[in-house]
């Protein structure tokens, strides 16, 4: 089960991602975290304003959570799915917004579980690793949200916020995954019904 991390810089995406990837090990599931590659970009200094460059990241992410697709997962943690190229190069007026809007259209459904993580409240923004303003983060997350309606998501919504206790976003979790092997079950005994051997 693909799970999407969604929100602006700063309210704490990587530490749900890490939070959610312990407790789920703890608790025996199959699990692993796709990174988000932008921010190892940050710190080796890439040139963000390069025409390409969100287009070029986004292929590059996508073929990391490609590497999971296939395999006997439980959960895979999108730190920066596949949508993040499409809010910041609309966010900031970019030519390839266009490219990336499809991309976003096609992808975004690929995602069972997308959690929205929001700015909590009297929280420092911490600016290390950001290219992002905390006035310009908060900008960012009115952005993304309106833009994320437009989406048509189709699948689970959870909001999250830095306090907030994790222990709810993961009975959530686990409940999901639960519902989707017994959906998956009753289509498999439905074909073999229809088609005996």
């Amino acid at each position: 089960m693909k799970i999407a991390i969604v929100g602006p810089p700063g309210v704490g995406k990587s530490t749900l991602a890490t939070g959610l990837f312990y407790f789920l090990k703890i608790l025996k599931f199959k699990v692993e975290i796709v990174p988000e590659l932008v921010k190892y970009k940050i710190y080796r200094g890439d040139d963000f304003t390069q025409l390409g460059f969100d287009i070029q990241n986004t292929l590059e992410q996508q073929g990391l959570e490609e590497i999971f697709e296939k395999g006997p997962m439980d959960f895979v943690i999108c730190e920066s799915p596949l949508c993040n190229g499409f809010f910041y190069s609309s966010f900031y007026e970019k030519m390839e917004q266009t490219v990336l809007e499809k991309i976003a259209h096609e992808k975004i459904n690929s995602y069972e579980v997308v959690i929205q993580v929001h700015h909590p409240e009297d929280t420092d923004y911490q600016q290390f690793g950001r290219l992002e303003t905390k006035e310009k983060s908060f900008l960012l997350e009115q952005h993304i949200y309106k833009i994320f309606e437009n989406l048509n998501f189709k699948n689970k919504v959870l909001h999250y916020k830095i306090g907030d206790d994790i222990r709810s976003i993961i009975e959530d979790l686990i409940l999901i995954l639960e519902k989707n092997k017994v959906e998956m079950k009753g289509r498999k005994e439905e074909f073999s019904e229809a088609h005996p051997q």
